[in-house]
Order: C-alpha cells, then structure tokens, then sequence
C-alpha cells in the first residue's frame, strides 16, 4: 500500500457517519497527492473539494493534524496552504 493510500484509508471517521457520500470518493485517491502542488491536478483536484458537502470539516480537520504528517489536498487545501496558514 503506498503511503498516499494509506493516509486516504485514514481519512476523517465523520464521512462514515453521513449518508452524503465525500466528493472524493468516486475519483483516484492519487489525484488528492500530486507530485506538484501547482499543477492541473491540484486544481481538478481542489475544484472537486468544492462541490464536497464535507469540505469545510475535512478542511478543519486537515488543520487539526501535525504539518509534518499530512500532505495531499484535504478540505480543498493543500499541504503549502496550511504551512503557510500556520505561519501566519
């Protein structure tokens, strides 16, 4: 199991209890862990998160984690989003 599956296995319990389904969950996990956080895919990828009635949550709890151990595209942030936000 690469790490970026790994890391989506573990995404947030609180779309196990909603019966709206994550808009992430009908697309390649790999899209939410570009190997550029600039690229196209990013923003597919980020676009998606828009239409995802759990954005906001998974957003919140994409902050909740250490910067150090979560990378990829949550709550339609990126990693250098939420280091940057934190700086700030």
């Amino acid at each position: 199991m690469t790490r970026q599956r790994a890391l989506w296995a573990a995404r947030p319990a609180f779309v196990d209890h909603d019966d709206r389904p994550p808009a992430c969950a009908s697309h390649d996990p790999e899209k939410w862990f570009p190997t550029r956080e600039a690229g196209p895919t990013t923003r597919e990828a980020i676009a998606i998160c828009g239409t995802c009635p759990h954005e906001r949550a998974c957003r919140d709890w994409a902050y909740a984690q250490p910067i150090s151990t979560l990378y990829g595209i949550w709550g339609g942030t990126t990693h250098a989003d939420r280091k940057h936000d934190r700086k700030q």
